[in-house]
């Protein structure tokens, strides 16, 4: 027989606090705490223990939740305060306004929702006021997490340690509830990111892009080791309306298992659509690679119409071009010095034996740098460091040779010996050091995310004249434009014996110790090679550059420096503005409004001093331009064509420097979109400022992190389901396959018993035909 409720509970210590009778059934009870309603059954009291007991009861009974409405919660708050636990000194202003002290002492004081706030974390209320108190300490709690999920992105950690630092952090400050409710397991850190922090970021920038009217993309891919598949990067770069200058974020990662232009192209589209319309692309960055100049004219003829935008062509990345064109310059010499600089090196890498010997016979604790083989223009020190420490070198390998325990037998030594007997090792080595210094300063200065098209023509022609003028005419030089100089034309080269290598060149060259060594023929050589490289260096500048793409010149208008200059910012103003509106980027109405707004503002006398001392050192140019034109009334049109002009990407190291971000990220068996997620939460930090401490944790990113968890059930099910749909599909397939198996096989027999038929009535016609009559 089933158990009664009884009303003495109700004034019972044990039960009064939480238990509640069931109006309409008198064999069950209601907990006030877990909002349950549950079965006595015949056990009666022992029912309620038992309930009393349970894991979520005890939480909820800890942590003080109860069901309040707004009258009973402001009821509660009556004459009490909450108080802040700090030093200073009450305000005592009851002498001066009559009832002041009675209002003050009713009156709650305002605790600030931020989590930087200090005050937040001394808040202490009246036993009648906690349930705001909870309210309080459980959205303190979730910043908490969010943050600590934040710091894990950002410092690469692994899930496990960072929720292993969360239960560290309960035991270092038992006294802060806030690091006691924390509750942070690897797999709640693992799907809050997924599910919750990584679509708030996502959806933020997608806001910001579908309210644009252009933007450029860039994209590169490299080999995801974990994943065996090629991943393709794609950021975006867009006017920030927010921050009034160029921001350059990461979108998404495409992974592909062929990277034709097919390929390419259609994972392109799938990154961009369907939320963002590739009808607004500006300029597509990338690397130089024939599949990717065919997917690039592939990707104009899809989109190309009448009415619709067409995607502006200014050549692929400088900083590619000029570090392929460096390379192709060192291997045109035929010298064996990058063989010579990696086998330097790896004769002494991970080797105490040999490190100890060379230390002894030499002397000297200084050892080879490491050769970079795809970062050459870093390679200068490498180089400088192998001049010095040569004669130790010389030293260590005459030193060993007749010691057959100590020679090593590497390959690497082979090399190193082969070379140091070459007289002109030195010299080669110097020629490499100067023909760096013409291009490193290029590369380094270009890989910032600051905008830097309105300078790139100015600087790569700088460099190619640099390079030129070592070989090349000086009459030819001077009057004949950069881009138009003919190379293969013998009258435009200087003689081989007054070509410049350098001073560093020259003074190798002139040692005393070598000059009766070398003969004339060898330095003759030594000389022809030289000025290969320089001609196969100049030579690729001219013929890859973005230089070369008369767009990237018109866009130099927006460089101060030239737009200070009356003919030029014309000229070049005026290329600019035809070119965008040929590609249908801007109407002619708005390019003739911008035309005589930039004219009409740069001409002014005052801003002709401002032009002039502009430095990109200390100022970006996208910056200086914004904060002009909102001096000056009427400059819309002009203001528009400049956040256009601004979003070019001038090179493709945002994207590559993403590569670096993606190896930290990376970990065994880690899943494509959880390596996404993770970029896109550190993206959005950086985009930030990277002080997570100070970052203000919205309502949009907690409601986002609330349904982290709901969105991970609904994404389960539906795998489930999908898991379940493809077993079905492949046993359906597997069940038609049977049956088509079963009637080839019945085919098989009937034509079996057929041939034997026909055999059999063969056989009998043949006996018929021998038979005599």
């Amino acid at each position: 027989m089933a158990a009664r409720f009884q009303v003495n509970w109700l004034n019972s210590p044990e039960f009064k606090d939480w238990i509640q009778q069931v109006p309409d059934d008198v064999h069950k009870a209601r907990c006030l705490k877990c909002y349950k309603t549950f079965s006595l059954s015949n056990m009666g009291r022992r029912a309620l223990t038992s309930h009393a007991k349970g894991a979520e009861h005890i939480r909820r009974c800890k942590d003080g939740v109860q069901s309040v409405n707004i009258a009973s919660l402001f009821s509660n708050m009556k004459n009490e305060t909450l108080c802040k636990v700090t030093s200073e000194a009450p305000v005592n202003a009851s002498s001066t306004v009559p009832g002041f002290s009675k209002v003050i002492s009713e009156c709650p004081k305002v605790v600030p929702e931020t989590l930087s706030s200090p005050e937040v974390y001394n808040v202490v209320a009246s036993p009648n006021n906690s349930t705001m108190k909870t309210f309080l300490i459980n959205d303190m709690v979730m910043k908490a997490e969010i943050k600590w999920c934040l710091q894990t992105i950002v410092c690469h950690k692994s899930m496990r340690s960072a929720s292993a630092d969360v239960v560290l952090l309960k035991t270092m400050f038992p006294d802060s509830q806030i690091a006691q409710k924390m509750q942070l397991q690897r797999t709640k850190i693992a799907y809050s990111i997924l599910y919750g922090i990584a679509p708030y970021f996502k959806d933020n920038l997608l806001a910001k892009l579908t309210a644009l009217k252009c933007y450029t993309v860039g994209f590169d891919e490299s080999l995801n080791k974990v994943s065996q598949r090629t991943q393709m990067d794609i950021n975006i770069r867009f006017w920030d309306f927010d921050k009034s200058e160029v921001c350059t974020r990461y979108l998404t990662s495409v992974f592909l298992n062929r990277t034709t232009s097919d390929d390419i192209r259609a994972a392109f589209k799938d990154a961009l659509l369907p939320s963002l319309n590739i009808k607004r692309v500006l300029q597509i960055s990338m690397d130089g690679p024939n599949v990717n100049h065919k997917f690039f004219r592939d990707i104009r003829e899809d989109n190309q119409s009448e009415e619709e935008p067409i995607i502006i062509n200014i050549g692929t990345c400088g900083l590619h071009i000029m570090n392929c064109a460096f390379k192709t310059a060192i291997k045109g010499t035929h010298w064996s010095i990058v063989e010579y600089l990696r086998a330097l090196y790896n004769l002494f890498k991970d080797v105490p034996a040999r490190r100890g010997t060379y230390t002894e016979f030499s002397g000297s604790k200084i050892f080879p740098k490491k050769f970079c083989s795809i970062r050459w223009l870093e390679n200068s020190d490498i180089a400088q460091r192998a001049i010095e420490i040569l004669p130790d070198v010389i030293l260590y390998v005459n030193s060993v040779k007749g010691d057959k325990k100590r020679r090593p037998s590497s390959s690497s030594f082979k090399i190193v010996a082969e070379n140091i007997t070459d007289p002109l090792l030195t010299a080669k080595l110097e020629f490499f050091i100067s023909l760096t210094s013409e291009v490193e300063p290029f590369l380094r200065e270009y890989q910032t995310d600051d905008p830097m098209i309105p300078f790139l023509h100015t600087d790569i022609t700088t460099v190619m004249k640099s390079v030129m003028s070592r070989f090349v005419r000086p009459d030819i030089l001077s009057a004949t434009p950069i881009m138009r100089i003919d190379l293969n034309d013998a009258k435009n080269i200087l003689p081989v014996n007054k070509i410049d290598l350098g001073y560093r060149t020259r003074r190798a060259l002139r040692n005393k110790n070598l000059v009766e060594k070398i003969p004339d023929s060898s330095i003759l050589k030594f000389r022809r090679d030289c000025f290969a490289s320089l001609k196969i260096l100049a030579s690729k500048l001219l013929e890859k550059s973005p230089a070369a793409y008369p767009m990237v010149k018109a866009l130099t208008c927006f460089d101060p420096s030239i737009a200070a200059n009356d003919n030029c910012r014309k000229l070049r103003i005026r290329k600019l503005l035809t070119t965008l509106e040929e590609h249908r980027h801007i109407s002619s109405l708005l390019a003739d409004q911008a035309e005589k707004q930039f004219h009409l503002i740069c001409s002014e006398p005052a801003l002709q001093e401002e032009l002039k001392a502009f430095s990109r050192r200390t100022q970006r140019v996208d910056q200086f331009w914004s904060h002009l034109f909102k001096r000056y009334p009427n400059t819309d049109a002009i203001q528009s064509v400049m956040e256009m002009v601004m979003i070019f990407f001038h090179g493709n190291s945002n994207v590559e420097r993403g590569f670096s971000v993606n190896k930290e990220c990376v970990v065994d068996n880690m899943k494509e979109e959880t390596l996404i997620a993770q970029r896109l939460v550190y993206d959005g930090v950086m985009d930030h400022g990277k002080d997570i401490g100070n970052m203000d944790i919205s309502k949009s990113l907690i409601h986002s992190y609330k349904n982290a968890r709901s969105r991970l059930t609904e994404e389960t099910k539906k795998r489930e389901r999908e898991d379940l749909e493809n077993k079905v599909r492949e046993s359906k397939k597997r069940k038609l396959y049977l049956e088509k198996k079963e009637l080839e096989s019945k085919i098989a027999k009937i034509k079996e018993n057929a041939t034997k038929e026909v055999e059999a009535l063969t056989e009998e016609i043949n006996s018929l035909n021998n038979t005599k009559l």
